[in-house]
Order: structure tokens, then C-alpha cells, then sequence
């Protein structure tokens, strides 16, 4: 590749890491202040009407984050294609989805559990982040396949975006579980620095593979076929 295509090319993939960081700090840095608000605020769901309550305020906040996200991505994406349309609508979709999903087990167990006084065992912090890679590769496919839909419309080989929003999202989840476990023990700024500090860096690792991606995909746009 001549150099200076090379030069583009690194600076738009700089600024869709960068995108993604900033949309993934304040996106999932919002699910988090909310969940963990309301936690403190509500309680614990402890029956039907409370657990039904929570999941729906996840996918809400799901939808907020995907809505974010979107929109970061989208202004860099449309430097390289101005037609592209329904880029945010579609993450949207797509985070609502894979949110959906994702609450999906542990809702349904609330819901048909017995009550028991004891409480339910929890998984190590090690588990936790061994299965945190296969959900982000799963969850990844889900979150891409809706952006899928409008990319295949401006660029040849589209299918490769799925592909590369498992393995970028199998990566960045950990950071995302490590964010998540932050137990808050410390001072209130120590807090606030590793759990911002893991999801920029979740962001920007998602950012970074799926840039990568996205910028051989747009080596050789198609003409627009359908407007969005």
C-alpha cells in the first residue's frame, strides 16, 4: 500500500479506537453509575415484580450505551462514507439485543428459583473472567450483525464485520468483568480511576481490532445500493 494512503488510513483507524474508547468510557460508564445507584438505592431485586423491574432498566440503559457508541463511531465512519445512514439506530438495536440475551439466564433463574434463605453461590472472580471471552464473542456477533445490515449496503465482504466484532468484543470483555468487579473498598477517587480506567481500555482494545477490520473493508468501497 503506497504511503500516503497509509497515512489516512492510520489516522482514521486512530480515530476510531479513539471513538470507541470515549463511547465505551460513557456508555458502559453510565450502565454502571445507574446499576450500581439503583442497587444502592432499591436494594437487591427480591421478588418477581422487582427482577422484571431491573431487566428492563439493563436493556434500557443497554439501548443508551448502544445509542452512544453509535454515534462515536458514526462521526468517523461518515468521513469515509457520507451516505452512510441508521448507523446509531442499528447499534442500538444490536446492544439491546445482546442485553437482552445477556440477562436473559440470570433473570429467568431469579424468577423460578425457590426461595431459600441462603443466598446463591457466586462465581470466582477467575471464572468469571474465563467466561467473560466466549460471552464477548457471542455478544460481539450480536451487536455487529445489526451494523452488519447497513455496511453491507457501502463496502464488498461485509460479512468479515461480524467476525471482527466477536473476536474484538472476546477481548475487551474481560476489561469489561474487570470493571464490573471493582469491589468498593477503596477511596471513592481510586474507584472511580480503575473502573474508568478498565472501560477506556475496553473501549480502545475493541476499537483497535475492529478498526483494524473495518479500515481493509473500506479499502474497497461498493457503491451505495439502497439508501438506510
Amino acid at each position: 500500500m503506497p504511503a500516503s494512503r497509509q497515512i489516512p488510513d492510520l489516522t482514521f483507524w486512530l480515530q476510531w479506537v479513539l471513538a470507541n474508547l470515549l463511547g465505551e468510557l460513557f456508555g458502559l460508564g453510565l450502565v454502571g453509575s445507574v446499576g450500581y445507584t439503583t442497587v444502592r438505592v432499591f436494594g437487591e431485586p427480591s421478588s418477581i415484580t422487582h427482577t422484571l423491574a431491573f431487566a428492563a432498566l439493563a436493556i434500557a440503559l443497554g439501548a443508551m450505551e448502544g445509542a452512544i457508541v453509535g454515534y462515536a463511531q458514526a462521526k468517523v465512519l461518515r468521513r469515509r462514507l457520507p451516505q452512510l445512514r441508521s448507523w446509531v439506530a442499528a447499534t442500538v438495536v444490536g446492544a439491546m439485543v445482546a442485553w437482552l440475551l445477556g440477562m436473559a439466564p440470570s433473570t429467568v433463574m431469579s424468577l423460578v428459583a425457590p426461595a431459600s434463605s441462603e443466598p446463591p453461590a457466586e462465581l470466582s472472580d477467575t471464572l468469571q473472567l474465563l467466561l467473560a471471552a466466549p460471552l464477548g464473542l457471542v455478544a460481539g456477533a450480536i451487536l455487529g450483525f445489526p451494523q452488519w445490515r447497513v455496511l453491507r449496503r457501502h463496502v464488498a465482504r461485509a460479512g468479515w464485520w461480524l467476525v471482527a466484532n466477536a473476536l474484538a468484543w472476546g477481548c475487551g470483555m474481560p476489561l469489561v468483568f474487570v470493571a464490573a468487579g471493582v469491589r468498593p473498598t477503596g477511596t471513592a477517587l481510586f474507584v472511580v480511576v480503575v473502573v474508568a480506567g478498565s472501560l477506556a481500555a475496553a473501549g480502545a482494545v475493541v476499537g483497535a481490532i475492529h478498526g483494524a477490520f473495518l479500515v481493509r473493508l473500506l479499502a474497497a468501497p461498493t457503491a451505495s445500493r439502497n439508501a438506510d
